[in-house]
């Protein structure tokens, strides 16, 4: 999963997956290149299929900006014992500049509380209740997925 306003610095960074869930851009020119906090997981993270399937992928209750990562964060640790992360050197990245959406997600503080109850019910298993697939398109690199979001 990654970012689209966001470029990495170090050529080393392996955009593959293994074993671990991987946190690739975790140190930002914008953050100074610090470290966010401890549990910050997003950006560019590589999560194989049946790591993503065991935590039953990310929330589809977050709208607006905030939350989805450390939500998605709290679903990974509650089913791996760690996740990889690049040192300070190989995981810097750089964040482009652009307008920020600062609607923020409703009730994000609420659904982070909750993350690990909802885990099992919300989730890939729910997702066909939120969006309708319009279009996919298999790219060599990646895949584009346009949806229609059913419920606000």
């Amino acid at each position: 999963f990654h970012d689209v306003d966001v470029i990495p610095n170090d050529f080393r960074q392996r955009y593959i997956c293994s074993k671990r869930p991987r946190h690739l851009c975790s140190y930002l020119d914008k953050m100074r290149y610090v470290l966010m906090y401890k549990q910050f997981f997003g950006v560019v993270v590589a999560i194989n299929r049946q790591n993503y399937e065991n935590i039953n992928g990310f929330s589809n209750l977050y709208f607006g900006w905030g939350g989805e990562d450390d939500d998605f964060y709290t679903r990974i640790q509650s089913k791996n014992d760690f996740f990889e992360r690049y040192d300070s050197q190989v995981g810097r990245c750089h964040m482009m500049r652009h307008v920020h959406n600062s609607n923020e997600a409703n009730d994000r503080f609420e659904l982070m509380d909750q993350s690990l109850k909802r885990m099992k019910t919300d989730g890939l298993n729910s997702v066909e209740q939120f969006y309708h697939d319009l279009q996919v398109e298999n790219h060599r690199l990646f895949t584009k997925v346009k949806v229609k979001l059913i419920h606000e």
